[in-house]
């Protein structure tokens, strides 16, 4: 993210997104293991759970697409400048 041109605020945004998204998602597991041996079936842990990983998950693949389009623009867009 540092060596993409990009504005500051642009990749904050992102840096926030990606870091939400991981947070999230892998809390959302961490909680699946906490539950699952008390309620005993994982699915009904992981359906319960959904609206914490559902989000996470979205965040998490808009972030890494915003990634990708950014590093693709910075290396043909702004190369071609110079």
């Amino acid at each position: 993210m540092a060596n993409l041109n990009a504005g500051e605020r642009c990749r904050q945004i992102v840096t926030f997104i990606l870091g939400l998204g991981g947070l999230g998602y892998s809390l959302s597991w961490f909680l699946v293991a906490l539950r699952a041996p008390v309620i005993g079936n994982v699915h009904i842990v992981k359906k319960s759970l959904f609206f914490l990983a559902a989000p996470s998950i979205g965040m998490l693949l808009l972030g890494t697409v915003i990634v990708i389009v950014m590093g693709i623009r910075s290396i043909f867009i702004y190369r071609a400048y110079y």
